[in-house]
């Protein structure tokens, strides 16, 4: 696989904003960048606006947003996929498991 070659998941979140409707993508995209890395790329799904008092516009602005998935280089993980044959893949065991105690027979 090459270095620029990418793997990414994409969630779909809306943003608003009283102000404008690039405020409220501005909104949803700085909110998830506090707690998602490597955001990479949106797109708007929707756009639909909310009337407040007779007057008053909220812009609801709903967008797909791409992240890239973190590889293990990036973690700084030791764990790697095993890849096998036929496109299968193992992927990496979790921690060890340990044996249940049980009480001591009487």
């Amino acid at each position: 696989m090459r270095k620029d070659d990418h793997v990414y998941k994409t969630v779909e979140l809306t943003g608003t904003s009283r102000l404008t409707f690039e405020a409220a993508v501005e909104h949803a995209i700085t909110t998830a960048a506090r707690t998602l890395r490597h955001l990479r790329w949106f797109e708007v799904m929707g756009v639909r606006g909310e009337i407040e008092n007779d007057s008053e516009i909220r812009w609801q602005v709903t967008l797909k947003v791409g992240f890239t998935i973190e590889s293990s280089d990036d973690q700084n993980d030791r764990r790697t996929l095993q890849i096998f044959g036929k496109g299968r893949v193992r992927l990496p065991s979790g921690p060890p498991k340990t044996k249940r105690r049980t009480a001591p027979r009487q």
